[in-house]
């Protein structure tokens, strides 16, 4: 019964959520971003970083960031990722 008010209360706060998705010209390099379930499919460590500054003569750019961490660890037989973005919009 908890987890049915959990999933409620957290479906109504989120209904009024909107986004647009960050525009990398180089999306392949972002893998995670591109598709998370590709976290895990090399056998070492990979680390990815992005960056895009839209307008860079305005006053205040767009500007994008991006880093992924991701591994694949052998006596889970799985793989785990981090995906972090922040996009700063025009005043913020």
């Amino acid at each position: 019964m908890k987890i049915k008010i959990v999933l409620t209360i957290f479906f109504l706060l989120t209904i009024k959520i909107f986004s647009q998705d960050v525009s990398f010209s180089q999306y392949n390099a972002a893998r995670l971003y591109l598709n998370p379930a590709f976290s895990g499919t090399d056998s070492a460590l990979l680390i990815s970083t992005g960056y895009r500054n839209q307008w860079p003569k305005m006053s205040s750019p767009y500007q994008s960031f991006y880093f992924s961490a991701d591994n694949y660890y052998h006596f889970m037989r799985a793989g785990f990722g981090f995906n972090n973005i922040q996009d700063y919009e025009m005043n913020g």
